[in-house]
């Protein structure tokens, strides 16, 4: 039952004032393309530092953990 700010679109089929599936799919996708990249940015914007330490403190790690590893060579000698 729709609430009392809700639209009903008239004349289904069975005359009970409920939208036929194609009127109500088309509500369904204007919903979905409103989110805009003004909303994305907001987001971004928010996450900030989060994004920065993530994509600067974990390869920093890495790196650092990677450098301190002690060096392993294997050579096999080829004999003519």
């Amino acid at each position: 039952m729709p609430s009392s700010g809700d639209e009903m679109v008239a004349g289904g089929p069975s005359g009970n004032g409920i939208a036929p599936l194609s009127a109500r799919y088309a509500d369904d996708r204007e919903v979905a393309q409103g989110v805009n990249l003004m909303e994305y940015l907001r987001i971004a914007r928010k996450h900030f530092w989060l994004m920065l330490g993530i994509t600067v403190i974990i390869p920093t790690l890495v790196g650092i953990y990677v450098l301190r590893q002690p060096d392993i060579y294997e050579a096999q000698p080829a004999f003519k």
